[in-house]
């Protein structure tokens, strides 16, 4: 499963390196990544990656084939 990540900042070769994802976006304030996870277990390794790293998340949630990336992930966290 995908889940897409908005973390404050402007991010790049950093997150492509350390992370695989399937996509990254960076933006004028912040940088949105989508990393595919098998479960809910490396979904927080991820997580604890970014705190470790001293990234601020802004946002998650699961990604959807349908969703654009105008649209905004949930804040469910």
């Amino acid at each position: 499963m995908e889940y897409v990540f908005v973390l404050r900042g402007r991010l790049g070769g950093t997150l492509e390196s350390l992370l695989r994802p399937v996509s990254v976006d960076v933006r004028a304030d912040s940088t949105e990544v989508v990393i595919e996870a098998r479960d809910d277990s490396e979904v927080y390794s991820i997580l604890d990656q970014f705190e470790r790293l001293g990234m601020s998340i802004v946002s998650f949630g699961q990604h959807s084939e349908k969703q654009h990336s105008t649209d905004a992930p949930r804040d469910d966290f």
